[in-house]
């Protein structure tokens, strides 16, 4: 019975040692949460594909230009860590010395590669780190680097092409309202300054809104985010200040 209890007694003491000592599990009231893609994606469903119409017309081709080139420069230029990032919100987070960390694989254009996310909390919020590896190419490239607010309603991101062309490629700012929807995010290319701000506005008929610098073309487009009707302003290419508009069919109309 004696060497019973001493066994019991033991084993409780190393129960009390591992447990006190575990920093490997900070507790569920620390655990951080992955953002959502919304977060990083902007809203390109407008002129980013068809909507049932068969073609589009002058003014709704001139702003969905715009837009289009925007959405093909993330797909192509941005998608390795896009890619990542998305996986990412798949996976369960495990805790370590340097935070939560999100661990994934994937295949991107036939090449494999493995990714870690780690989120740790800074003074100013969330502090975000994407790393990417390619066996036998490259180990551990930061291709995105975040903060998020403390709330978590807004934050940046910044995100990086490639271990080769290390700078920063895209800056984004988002923002969401009280109904945890974003309302503003602003993509700022680093290669030549330009931008793409969309806005969800209070304004019953157009409640979306972008507004561009391209090549140092400034424009903005509007539209209802329902029917999908919209105006541009663009005084280089118009050689006006007035909206040029276009209905639910996408041809060029009166404004409303």
């Amino acid at each position: 019975m004696r060497k019973i209890a001493l066994m019991v007694v033991l084993l409780a003491g190393q129960l009390l040692i591992s447990c006190s000592g575990d920093d490997d599990d900070p507790g569920s009231d620390s655990r951080i949460d992955i953002l959502p893609p919304s977060t990083m994606l902007m809203e390109f469903e407008t002129f980013a594909v068809n909507n049932g119409r068969q073609e589009s017309f002058g003014n709704a081709i001139r702003a969905g230009g715009h837009i289009s080139s925007w959405k093909k420069f993330m797909d192509n230029d941005m998608n390795m860590p896009i890619t990542a990032y998305l996986i990412s919100t798949n996976k369960e987070a495990t805790y370590s010395g340097e935070g939560w960390a999100w661990n994934s694989e994937f295949k991107l254009e036939g090449e494999q590669y493995t990714s870690k996310l780690l989120a740790t909390e800074g003074e100013n919020g969330v502090v975000w780190e994407m790393l990417i590896s390619k066996p036998g190419s490259f180990e551990n490239f930061t291709a995105i680097q975040g903060l998020s607010a403390p709330d978590r309603k807004s934050g940046t991101w910044s995100l990086y092409k490639h271990p080769v062309d290390s700078i920063e490629a895209v800056k984004i700012q988002w923002e969401e309202n009280a109904e945890s929807i974003i309302n503003h995010m602003k993509y700022m290319a680093h290669r030549d300054g330009s931008y793409i701000e969309y806005v969800i506005t209070d304004e019953s008929i157009y409640d979306g809104l972008y507004n561009l610098l391209n090549n140092g073309n400034t424009a903005s487009v509007g539209w209802n985010r329902n029917k999908k009707y919209g105006w541009i302003t663009e005084q280089e290419y118009y050689q006006d200040d007035q909206r040029h508009c276009w209905n639910i069919s996408f041809e060029d109309d009166e404004c409303e």
